[in-house]
């Protein structure tokens, strides 16, 4: 009986979906899930550039429409302009897990309207602050580079939530650090 219940608890695991996961498919309407970063006008990376001086930030919570999915490429139309979105590294391909970090079909603004005036400020501006949560820095910035000296283009949005360190890089040659002590930003390192 022990070995049935491990066995059964094994497939509820493994085959249990992520709550982030989302199939995509082309010509479908898909809100951003977490803030994007576009550099040379319409390029994103998976390091996702946060130097906002130089990038035009894609707020988490717009609607976008995919119009290509190839290898470690989508492309998406926002507002007329389309943008292309190397959300991993060439050779590598995505799955629902890892769409999931940056796509979903739940309206995001319904989340960020309950938040306090302040924050909602700070999330529609791409400002990540002390006190925000792990939740609201992912859609102020988007998700980090890197976590625990690990790049995160292969990670699905569950292990970067389990972490209280994630590094964003502003461009190729400087970054910033997150800390976070009870899913609350508590520091900030350049």
């Amino acid at each position: 009986m022990r070995h049935v219940l491990k066995l059964f608890i094994m497939f509820i695991l493994t085959t249990a979906g992520s709550a982030y996961a989302i199939e995509l498919e082309t010509d479908k309407e898909y809100y951003v899930r977490t803030a994007l970063h576009a550099v040379r006008g319409d390029e994103i990376y998976w390091t996702n550039f946060t130097d906002t001086a130089k990038s035009i930030l894609i707020k988490a919570g717009e609607k976008v429409k995919i119009t290509s999915i190839s290898g470690h490429l989508i492309k998406f139309d926002l507002n007329g302009k389309t943008y292309n979105f190397a959300f991993t590294e060439k050779g590598s391909t995505g799955d629902k897990e890892i769409y999931g970090k940056f796509f979903t079909t739940e309206d995001i603004n319904k989340k960020t309207e309950k938040y306090p005036e302040d924050i909602q400020s700070k999330i529609r501006r791409g400002i990540a602050d002390k006190g925000m949560s792990k939740e609201q820095v992912l859609l102020a910035v988007g998700c980090p580079a890197v976590i625990d000296k690990q790049k995160t283009f292969t990670l699905i949005l569950k292990d970067i939530m389990s972490s209280d360190k994630w590094i964003y890089y502003f461009n190729r040659f400087n970054r910033w650090q997150a800390v976070f002590k009870d899913d609350k930003l508590v520091e900030i390192l350049n």
